[in-house]
């Protein structure tokens, strides 16, 4: 098995910090015939050649790596991609210039050195096979590496109606080692226990209620679908009793089961434009280099929607004051 295609060698595994708004997109995860986050960064590392091309890669080896999955229009500060890299230094401006204004690599560091790499390799070809736990050993996958990831979903309140320690008591109640299977993407054939380890909640000068979960991983939906509990509870939609049968669903009677698929059916993802990936945290050993130039374009690219924003706001309330014909 040969891994150096057209006497190509690579030069290590990078990661790279990637900024991007996704209300355009379908995700992260490539899809056939759709827009997606993954397919624009894959491409914009093959045209500055940091990735071989398609028609080069015969082997159909799988270069680059996310760090963990977002949803159709869900946005993203700090997602991390992992890549095998032909060049030696990562230039991020060059990789920005072949991107969307909306989808910016804003740091980047060595993971692994082209010996780990070329090691790696050779044991594939004694080995004749490559599966997440063998590769894993050998290179830091973004993925597996990551010791804690945060989201925040962010509420506009604006007359003022979420009470804040009300609302942190509820939410104390997914806090812990738990069984999320209700707050799961249905039919999720998966381990649905993760352990959530913080919700910080608060409210800025601004009127947004600020909600921040911490965790090493999340389920697909799962934030999503605990935002819209929340909000029920608020609301008195619901009671906080309804969350405890959730998070314990697979102890419940049989009769108590009907009751509580009828709560989980009404369990709605909450609005996907309001949740940002935030952050994503490695070990000490992980010291990302920023780009000075990537920050002040993504800087320039959130006053350019700001003023959009602003300007289509005055034109709507304008129009809803002055309109005759309602």
């Amino acid at each position: 098995m040969k891994f150096i295609l057209n006497e190509m060698e690579f030069k290590g595994f990078f990661y790279i910090k990637v900024f991007y708004l996704g209300e355009r997109y379908y995700g992260l995860a490539k899809q056939p015939n759709l827009d997606t986050i993954e397919e624009r960064i894959e491409n914009a590392l093959i045209q500055t050649k940091y990735l071989p091309s398609n028609s080069d890669n015969d082997l159909k080896f799988k270069y680059l790596y996310y760090a963990g999955r977002t949803d159709k229009f869900v946005n993203a500060i700090g997602m991390v991609f992992g890549f095998f890299s032909l060049k030696e230094n990562i230039y991020l401006m060059e990789i920005n210039s072949k991107l969307p204004k909306d989808i910016i690599a804003w740091a980047w560091c060595k993971v692994n050195d082209k010996l780990d790499v070329q090691n790696y390799f050779e044991y594939l070809s004694d080995h004749q096979q490559e599966n997440k736990l063998t590769k894993s050993k050998h290179i830091k996958l973004p993925r597996y590496y990551a010791i804690q990831r945060i989201y925040k979903y962010f509420i506009f309140d604006f007359d003022n109606s979420i009470n804040i320690d009300h609302t942190k008591m509820i939410a104390q109640k997914f806090i812990g080692c738990k069984d999320f299977k209700a707050f799961s993407k249905k039919d999720l054939e998966r381990n649905t226990l993760r352990c959530l380890e913080e919700i910080n909640i608060y409210r800025n000068e601004d009127k947004l209620v600020i909600f921040e979960f911490k965790s090493k991983s999340f389920l697909w939906h799962q934030i999503r679908k605990i935002i819209t509990a929340i909000i029920k509870v608020i609301k008195n939609e619901w009671n906080e009793n309804d969350i405890d049968k959730l998070l314990n669903i697979n102890s419940l009677e049989k009769v108590e089961s009907i009751e509580i698929n009828k709560i989980i059916s009404k369990l709605n993802l909450a609005n996907p434009s309001q949740l940002f990936l935030w952050e994503i945290v490695y070990p000490a050993d992980i010291k990302f280099i920023v780009c000075e130039k990537s920050k002040k374009k993504i800087i320039y690219l959130l006053n350019e929607f700001l003023n959009e924003f602003e300007n289509r706001y005055h034109i709507l309330k304008f129009i809803k004051n002055n309109c005759s014909f309602f």
